[in-house]
Parts: structure tokens; sequence; C-alpha cells
């Protein structure tokens, strides 16, 4: 009962602070647009608006006029114009209106206008509904949505993440093209971008630079040939036959190889010309 009691108690003061502003508002001629701006933000709270005079003095607090002896207000510091001219705002929340302005702040959305239904004069009076005038509440876009619209750091990473998905299945979207058709190269500028792959910009591709594409065949062979003059302990039991071709281009780069991802042609001096057995020379 009291709950009850207390809503209705809210409700009309916030019923008779909304009509009294209002009423100054359509009865006292055109208002500024920045004004009209603060009236629309108070009303996009959807619950009554009110006034708040404003004072460009700290309430409570006097100083004495060292020369007439009397009792002088003290002015705040950083007082703006709405320090002068009062503002207009939303009623005082509850928790769960609270709740839900956060909620609207950071996802977006609408309030419910609040419909004022106390009688406001008495029955058989004329009289104006001005509770009831307040502007409609606005869709505030909220802060998450801004900023993938607009790009921002969080819409970045939830559009990388959406981008992940495939449309309407919910499953992570796959990175390679179906079989039978050439999958892209995700380290060069011309893969593809449909197929899912990563694409590194053109700026940062070498340029230029010759390639020789070698068949897993002469890799296996240059493998043996590289294992055969390896005098690191255990290489002479290794099966260049059974390892897979992954495994061939492997130890091929442990032997600096560039072969091995079909690069450049080794060096005839160097150290990479050495491979991994100059790791087990004495210096």
């Amino acid at each position: 009962m009291g709950s009850k009691t207390a809503t209705q108690s809210r409700n009309a003061q916030r019923q008779a602070d909304t009509a009294e502003l209002m009423s100054n508002i359509m009865t006292g001629g055109e208002i500024s647009k920045k004004r009209e701006a603060e009236l629309q933000k108070a009303a996009n709270y959807g619950r009554g608006i009110q006034f708040i005079p404003g004072s460009p003095t700290v309430k409570g607090l006097t100083q004495i006029d060292p020369v007439t002896g009397e009792k002088k207000p003290v002015f705040r510091t950083g007082a703006t114009a709405a320090d002068y001219t009062g503002r207009i705002v939303a009623s005082a929340p509850t928790l769960s209106e609270l709740a839900g302005d956060a909620s609207r702040a950071l996802f977006g959305g609408t309030a419910d206008k609040q419909v004022f239904t106390l009688p406001t004069s008495r029955p058989g009076t004329p009289t104006m509904d001005f509770a009831n005038m307040v502007p409609d509440p606005q869709r505030s876009e909220g802060i998450i949505p801004a900023l993938v619209n607009t790009g921002g750091i969080t819409g970045l990473v939830v559009n990388a993440l959406k981008d992940l998905y495939s449309s309407g299945t919910g499953k992570v979207r796959d990175f390679l093209l179906p079989p039978g058709q050439p999958q892209p190269d995700p380290f060069s500028s011309g893969a593809d971008a449909t197929g899912g792959a990563f694409v590194l910009p053109e700026s940062l591709v070498p340029q230029n630079i010759e390639r020789e594409d070698i068949a897993p065949v002469d890799k296996r062979a240059r493998l043996k040939e590289l294992i055969e003059r390896d005098v690191a302990p255990g290489s002479s039991e290794l099966n260049v036959d059974e390892m897979t071709d992954q495994e061939v281009d492997l130890r091929l780069q442990s032997y600096g190889e560039p072969l091995a991802m079909g690069g450049l042609i080794p060096p005839e001096s160097g150290p990479q010309s050495e491979g991994i057995e100059s790791l087990f020379k004495n210096k």
C-alpha cells in the first residue's frame, strides 16, 4: 500500500512540475533554439520534466565584506550561463527508470512517454492539459551502435566478428574457397577477399622478387642431399620418403633453404648455404 501511495505522490509531483513548466513555455512566447534542445533532451527520458533554478553563488555560504561588514554570498568559480538562467531537466528517476536510461545510453532505444491522468483543476472548469504537452521522446542511438556506424574501435571489432559468421547460419565463416577452386594466398596482395583470406596491403608485399616453383619431388631430393652432408647427430636416421610435404618444407627451412616455400634460389655462399650443420661446427 505504501508503494502505491508513493507512486501516486511521485506522479502528482511530476505532473505539477511538468504542467507549470510547459504552461510557462506555451504562454511565454517563443523560446530559443538552445532551450528547445534542452527541453527535447529532458523529454527524451519519458517521465516528465522540471525547471531547476540557477544560482552562481554557493548555497549556505557567505562572507563578511571587510569595508561595510555586511554578509555577502560567495560566488562559485566557473559559473556558466545556466547558473544564472536555470535549466530544464527530466524528473528524478526511480531505480528501474535509471536502469532503462543506462540501457538506452549503451544500446539505443526510445523511452515510453509518461501520460498524466490526474486532474489539473476543479471538475467542470475549463483548463489546458499542459502536463501532456511535453514533446514525445526521441530515439537515442546509443554509444555502441554509434561506434559501429561511425567506424570507431568497437565498431571495427564488432564488424570483424560479424564478418566471421556466414549470413543466416551463425557458423564461423570458412576461410578457404570451395574444393576444386584455386585457394588464395593469404599473404599476397592478390588474395581474393571474398574467400575470407586475410589480405596484406600491397605496399607491404615485397615487389619484383623472382620466385621459382619447386615440385615436391625436387624438394625431397634436395632434403636427402642436405641430410647426407649433415654431420649433426641423428641426421642419418631421417627417412625423407616417409615425411609429409609439410615436414619436408619445415626441414628445408631449418637448413636455411628458401626453396622450401618456392622462393629465392639458395645462395652459393654465406650462412644459409651451410645449412643446419653450421650450428654444430666449432667456432
